[in-house]
């Protein structure tokens, strides 16, 4: 084979593929999934996996917190009188936390029934908390842990400044009674409801 002939070949070389269109729907795929998650978080890194720090069966940590008033709420006190649900958002007044505190404000009165008080946390501030309760018309507090001090303790911090969705149902006396850690806005509503009701 004549020696230009040869050069010529190896310099066409193998077809050059395009890789633009696939990580073009891979792109496309995650920005599908952020949304559907409801708008909240999911970059940040969990302090605790999904089984959490605390354990059914075991004391309730000691929890002072301000409200949305900047009331500071006693949840070991709470206990003393009541069980309370405590649901855990990543932030206020996003899709996802909209539709779980939503969900707990319209079984609220089920819960209070049974023996138990709502109480809604977050890393928000008092006023964003105030600006949530107000606007979805929530009748229970809802707690401020900017400094995610409390959070961490649960074991559902989620860092930068987030959460991992749950809920923590602490029966009177402050004993834990159930735990669900990394649950959906529905589910959440609903297994808790579920869980109260149906110990009354």
């Amino acid at each position: 084979m004549p020696m230009e002939l040869r050069k010529r070949l190896v310099q066409v070389g193998a077809p050059k593929v395009d890789t633009a269109p696939a990580k073009k729907k891979k792109a496309e795929k995650k920005a599908e999934k952020k949304e559907n998650s409801g708008g909240d978080e999911v970059k940040a890194e969990s302090s605790g996996g999904k089984k959490g720090k605390l354990s059914v069966g075991s004391a309730f940590p000691a929890v002072k917190l301000e409200d949305q008033d900047g009331k500071e709420v006693d949840l070991n006190k709470v206990a003393e009188a009541s069980g309370f649900v405590l649901f855990v958002y990543p932030r206020a007044s996003t899709p996802g936390c909209t539709k779980q505190a939503c969900g707990f404000r319209d079984n609220h009165q089920k819960i209070v029934d049974a023996g138990y008080q709502v109480f809604g946390i977050s890393s928000d501030k008092p006023k964003s908390q105030m600006t949530f309760k107000t606007k979805q018309n929530l009748p229970y507090s809802l707690l401020a842990d900017p400094t995610m001090s409390t959070l961490k303790a649960l074991g559902v911090a989620k860092m930068p400044k987030s959460a991992i969705r749950s809920h923590f149902i602490v029966g009177k006396g402050g004993v834990i009674e159930d735990i669900k850690i990394q649950i959906s806005p529905g589910d959440s509503v609903a297994e808790a409801t579920a869980f109260v009701t149906e110990k009354k």
